[in-house]
């Protein structure tokens, strides 16, 4: 499962697994209110902690898996993760961050979805993936819409440790087949 999924490529997108090179990036977005936005805590990371995580594939292991989401050109505008569910090993978790403020409501983050979902359901066992997003953050709720994700729950989730309260979406394998000649 690990070859096919370090560069997964879309229209305008590259998602590369986390690199030490990245490691300014990814620092900029753990810690800067602009990159978190209204609708995401701050993972607040520091430098030593990133490197201790990037060395022990805290990131990059069997029930877990990290990306820069890149323009084409290089331009790395985001984040974006999957992590299997604690208690069910066919469902995953993902999370999306376009962390350029001037980079978001173009369809970024809707594509890093897809092309992460349509990867995660062609080439892995898992048969479902579940997001939960912020109460007020109406355009990823529209973004999960459209992808063909069903509104599941009104929860209550830890984003680093905050609780927010939230919607929690989920887009199961059948589902998806049915949906993919529309989303992609």
């Amino acid at each position: 499962m690990t070859n096919f999924l370090e560069r997964i490529y879309s229209f305008r997108l590259i998602l590369s697994r986390y690199e030490e090179k990245d490691m300014n990036f990814i620092l900029n977005c753990s810690n800067s209110p602009e990159a978190a936005g209204d609708f995401m805590s701050q993972e607040k990371l520091s430098p030593e902690k990133l490197r201790e995580r990037l060395a022990n594939d805290f990131y990059w292991n069997q029930k877990a898996k990290a990306y820069t989401v890149a323009c084409k050109d290089g331009e790395p505008i985001g984040l974006i993760r999957f992590w299997e569910k604690a208690t069910d090993n066919t469902t995953v978790l993902l999370s999306v961050q376009i962390c350029l403020p001037e980079k978001r409501g173009q369809g970024y983050g809707t594509e890093a979805q897809v092309v992460l979902v349509k990867r995660l359901f062609d080439c892995c066992p898992y048969n479902q993936v579940e997001m939960y997003t912020d109460l007020k953050n109406k355009a990823q709720q529209r973004c999960l819409d459209k992808l063909g994700f069903q509104f599941v729950d009104l929860d209550v989730y830890s984003d680093f440790g905050e609780k927010r309260n939230g919607k929690l979406y989920r887009l199961t394998r059948p589902e998806f087949e049915r949906l993919s000649g529309y989303i992609y």
